[in-house]
């Protein structure tokens, strides 16, 4: 006896979908495998614990990674002569090599509820700057709180009479909104030792600068770059190595979103970071000239330029991606640096008195 056509056809429809079943189940079953398990604490942990290894009783594969963090990736130095008269100018002579054995200062409490591991905002004065940029923190996504938890340590700050934090926040996130709310505080940092022009400091704005590029604007966060998720011990979990994206395979964060391959990818990062620094070195250049021209001598108005000059240079200077997360704000900030250095300069000259 032979099967008709059509009933050859039934037959092999009705195979192809068993066999889709079974691969969804397989699906299922390995997306599961790499998700990791709910967990029951070994020991507890305490509302203030900040031992990474008492949390590592607990998630002993995020600790094990954690403990694994490598330096971070050499910055070059900045000109000393900068920061004359200044803490930072013993800092900016030499080349800064990452975090002391190898690993991140941020521990686990930082970052995560001990109670429930959902992502918080520990630092009280970053909250009270994202209350009054009108963010509900009780409202944030997941995603949102993703870039928060970072931003409460890499983002610019200035100090309150009563020496707490402060982040200069609330007229905006860029670099002409966070001078402004400065020079409302009336923050002065210290007086440049050459020029004597009164300056401000502004510290590893890395959230700032990033919320003007491309990667924030379509809601990638800090952790998708910089925590990808990876495998450990055949079990899914976001990266805690917290370092520089370029010391990770770049198939890891960056393939998700772009189809080239990693070393494709890795020569555009390092061709935007190598025309920053170029940038970056004449802008320096331009504001050790300003300096020079001041130096014994008393002009308000250079001295402010040269002040606002500074400012958008360390902006970028001090953020720590060298120009990448914010390329064009990047550039043009070190295009106001130039130009505000040069107007400074020339003011002075046009004060002196003809020979």
């Amino acid at each position: 006896m032979t099967l008709s056509n059509r009933t050859w056809f039934a037959l092999f429809i009705a195979a192809a979908l068993v066999a889709f079943g079974l691969g969804l189940l397989a699906t299922g079953l390995g997306s599961r495998q790499e998700e990791a398990p709910a967990r029951t604490f070994v020991t507890p942990i305490g509302d203030q614990e900040r031992d990474p290894a008492v949390w590592g009783m607990n998630f002993p594969l995020e600790y094990r990674n954690w403990q694994r963090s490598s330096p971070a990736q050499p910055q070059p130095a900045a000109p000393a002569e900068l920061f004359a008269g200044y803490g930072f100018a013993r800092d900016f002579n030499r080349t800064r090599s990452g975090f002391p054995d190898g690993q991140h200062p941020a521990t686990c409490l930082d970052c995560h509820d001990p109670r429930t591991m959902k992502l918080r905002v520990g630092q009280k004065a970053f909250s009270e700057a994202l209350a009054r940029r009108g963010v509900d923190l009780a409202k944030a996504s997941d995603q949102d709180l993703r870039t928060y938890v970072c931003a409460q340590c890499h983002s610019t700050y200035t100090f309150r009479r009563d020496e707490g934090l402060d982040f200069p926040h609330e007229k905006g996130l860029k670099s002409d909104e966070i001078l402004k709310a400065l020079e409302e505080r009336g923050v002065t940092d210290w007086t440049h030792g050459v020029s004597g022009t009164p300056m401000v400091k502004l510290r590893g704005p890395a959230y700032e600068l990033g919320s003007q590029g491309v990667h924030a604007f379509r809601g990638v966060t800090c952790s998708d770059c910089h925590m990808p998720y990876i495998q450990e011990e055949g079990t899914r979990i976001a990266s805690h190595q917290l370092h520089r994206p370029l010391r990770n395979p770049l198939e890891a964060q960056c393939i998700p979103c772009h189809r080239w391959p990693g070393s494709e990818l890795k020569a555009r990062v390092e061709d935007i970071q190598s025309s920053h620094r170029e940038l970056q070195k004449r802008a320096e250049a331009a504001l050790l000239s300003a300096h020079q021209a001041l130096a014994k001598r008393e002009i308000p108005e250079a001295r402010t330029l040269l002040r606002r000059a500074q400012a958008h240079w360390d902006f970028v200077a001090s953020e720590g991606s060298d120009g990448f997360h914010a390329p064009q704000e990047a550039a043009r900030n070190l295009a106001m640096a130039i130009d505000l250095a040069r107007q400074a300069e020339l003011t002075v000259r046009s004060s002196s008195p003809a020979p």
